[in-house]
């Protein structure tokens, strides 16, 4: 991937994090990411986190073709800062 690709890639998982976090949809969003800042993460690593978690599921659906799994994501967000990436 071109880093020019790459960064936009990053930028819309971010937007797409930060418009979860507006409408509070999915809920678990916001107090995973108070959860990780009070575990003493930076809120931009916090965000970093969850968007790795956002990335692995969004990829998985495109490679798959199979639906996003909305409660491997919320799983995915309960395990953090653990990350897996199978």
């Amino acid at each position: 991937m071109e880093p020019a690709t790459a960064a936009s890639v990053r930028d819309a998982i971010r937007e797409i994090v930060e418009l979860q976090l507006r409408q509070g949809a999915p809920p678990e969003v916001g107090p995973n990411l108070d959860r990780l800042i009070a575990a003493g993460f930076l809120r931009e690593e916090a965000m970093t986190l969850i968007g790795c978690v956002l990335s692995r599921e969004l990829s998985h659906a495109l490679e798959s073709g199979l639906p996003f799994d909305a409660q491997r994501y919320l799983d995915g967000l309960a395990a953090l800062p653990a990350m897996r990436w199978d």
